[in-house]
């Protein structure tokens, strides 16, 4: 199975990390291989991917609080470490979004 068919699968079943891994490595590959454009346009579809995780991430921490269970805390730092990830993963694909673009600028005639 090549990453297109991943990702169309992990498209259908809403799985938004392993769809948003697939389109950084679709990227990647497209641009090692000088296709700036599709690779900026797959960057672009990881870093929704990861907004998607952040939003849902944050909508659990408000259902978290809401309870006011017992294991709140440990719940909330859970989903903190998580959010943190989630956000030095974006921070890094807009970095490679951002270099896809200027490549395209600069290297296409």
């Amino acid at each position: 199975m090549d990453l297109a068919q991943a990702s169309s699968i992990f498209k259908q079943s809403k799985n938004q990390k392993a769809l948003g891994i697939c389109y950084n490595n679709i990227a990647n590959i497209q641009y090692k291989n000088a296709q700036y454009h599709e690779a900026a346009n797959n960057f672009s579809k990881a870093i929704q991917c990861v907004e998607i995780l952040v939003r849902d991430l944050n909508q659990l921490v408000e259902r978290a609080k809401a309870q006011k269970r017992r294991d709140f805390n440990e719940k909330i730092q859970g989903y903190n470490v998580e959010l943190a990830y989630y956000k030095r993963v974006k921070a890094h694909r807009q970095y490679q979004h951002a270099m896809s673009r200027y490549k395209l600028l600069r290297y296409t005639p």
